[in-house]
């Protein structure tokens, strides 16, 4: 088991001492994937018309720039209310949805790429604002948040890359674990904030959710490219991605369970603070059953010599359970999710 794993176990078994707010079962887990691995898992190819940009050489830049802002949809203080756009042709999309909407649009019309328009847009938070609530039914929360972290990463992309987000990747050697680490080093602001430093070992649990979630993306849409857009090697070897979805599709399959007193603080949508114990319990919890999950679904497919699944098969598959649930998530005003 990896360090990180090994990292998050221990300390959800030190809270065990303190307030058991997330616990789980082996035998269950291993139980769930027995039931789910012979199915089909889907790796998605992001491809989506009006979601993700059209042309596959636009994509590159596409997901790095929406994977830097891809945080907190949902309104605190309003919580049933998301981030909610019009788009052109009509139709009404939310969350993570309507950001990506906004940027495959920017995408797709960006005569001189992405990451020069982004500069532009840049030039002020106003502008920044007015991007992401152009069409807005309900207007993006942390606004500000999301100007300061793209107005870093430009300054680390002209600095570091020479404002190539190819180059990034070129970096990485098109290693999708060394992809990973480099945005999380280099893009310190950006993409290497998403960690908790335990004071009583001194452990640090690193969650990197946007960091993989991108490298997982991309994974994905150059698998379909056709060659296109060049695939990423390790794929294979990124962790589990701790959000605020992938907890509640694992506690809907009875696999991550949670105390009543958290289950009634989700029910009546508590916020919760960023790095706070129940937070945190949920988080750490969520990497260590999804990384258990992912084993046994591959220990059953190995026995019926199926094809090995990865993490971009199986946080899709998780998502895509989540999406369909009417059981609330949890909620907190973060930009690591």
């Amino acid at each position: 088991m990896v360090e990180w794993i090994m990292t998050a176990e221990r300390w959800l078994k030190n809270e065990w001492f303190e307030q058991i707010a997330v616990y789980f079962f082996d035998n269950e887990i291993f139980h769930r994937a027995r039931i789910c691995a012979l199915q089909h898992f889907e790796l998605p190819q992001w491809r989506t018309e009006g979601v993700y940009p059209k042309d596959d050489m636009r994509f590159l830049e596409y997901v790095f720039w929406v994977h830097a802002v891809n945080f907190c949809f949902t309104h605190p203080h309003v919580p049933l209310k998301k981030y909610e756009i019009m788009r052109r042709d009509g139709s009404v999309v939310r969350g993570a949805f309507a950001l990506q909407s906004r940027f495959a649009e920017l995408a797709d019309c960006s005569h001189g790429g992405m990451t020069a328009t982004m500069r532009h847009i840049c030039r002020s938070a106003s502008r920044v604002k007015a991007f992401f609530n152009a069409y807005a039914r309900c207007h993006i929360p942390c606004a500000k948040d999301r100007y300061e972290i793209m107005r870093i990463a430009l300054g680390n992309l002209r600095e570091l890359y020479g404002n190539s987000v190819a180059n990034v990747f070129e970096d990485a050697n098109w290693d999708a674990l060394q992809l990973v680490q480099i945005l999380a080093r280099n893009f310190p602001a950006v993409f290497g904030d998403d960690y908790y430093d335990d004071p009583r070992t001194g452990d640090r649990i690193i969650f990197e959710s946007r960091a993989r979630r991108m490298a997982l993306m991309y994974g994905g849409r150059a698998q379909s490219s056709e060659g296109r857009l060049k695939t990423l090697f390790s794929i294979e070897k990124i962790g589990p991605i701790s959000d605020y979805r992938t907890p509640q599709a694992l506690f809907a399959m009875g696999i991550l369970h949670y105390s009543q007193e958290l289950r009634e603080k989700i029910n009546a949508q508590t916020i919760f603070e960023k790095n706070s114990h129940e937070e945190l319990s949920i988080r750490a919890g969520t990497l260590v059953v999804v990384k258990k999950f992912l084993d046994g679904i591959n220990d059953v497919r190995r026995e019926y010599k199926l094809p090995q699944i990865h993490m971009g098969h199986l946080d899709y598959f998780l998502w895509s359970c989540a999406r369909a649930l009417h059981n609330r998530h949890h909620i907190t005003q973060t930009t690591a999710y």
